[in-house]
Parts: structure tokens; C-alpha cells; sequence
């Protein structure tokens, strides 16, 4: 069964830049820097007893010399 690359990604839910993407091998990969803050920002929301925000999570890793905004720490936090 053949179906229409437009009916495919909406059912999927995918854009079709990204299918015909996956289709020539270009995938999404996670950088080396991102993953270092993703584990920096879950450390320190465990630290804490899980009751940090991503206000007060961002405010400690800028602290430690680290440059991180608030709406990078949310995101990080709402993907785990």
C-alpha cells in the first residue's frame, strides 16, 4: 500500500521537511553540550529533593559559572 507523503505526516504528526530529512539520513543528534547541561540541570533538580524550579535551577548553575536561561532550563526539564 502506497500512501500520500501529506497523509503520512499528518497522521504521524511530522512536518514533512523532517520526513523527507529522515529520508536522506539526516537525523537529529543531541550535542555533546547539551547532554553535559541536560545531566547538570537533572543533578541539581535531584540535589534538591526535586523541589527546584527552573528559575532556581538556572540561578544555581549560573552561580556555578555556567550559562544557562531560564527557558533552556524548562525545556531540559520538560523533556525528562
Amino acid at each position: 500500500m502506497d500512501y500520500c507523503v501529506k497523509t503520512l505526516c499528518h497522521t504521524l504528526e511530522v512536518s514533512r521537511s523532517a520526513y523527507y530529512a529522515y529520508c536522506k539520513g539526516d537525523t537529529y543528534v543531541v550535542s555533546d553540550v547539551k547532554e553535559a547541561l541536560s545531566i547538570q540541570v537533572s543533578q541539581v533538580f535531584h540535589v534538591h529533593k526535586r523541589r527546584y524550579g527552573s528559575r532556581r535551577i538556572s540561578k544555581e548553575l549560573q552561580n556555578q559559572g555556567i550559562q544557562v536561561g531560564r527557558c533552556a532550563t524548562r525545556t531540559i526539564m520538560n523533556e525528562h
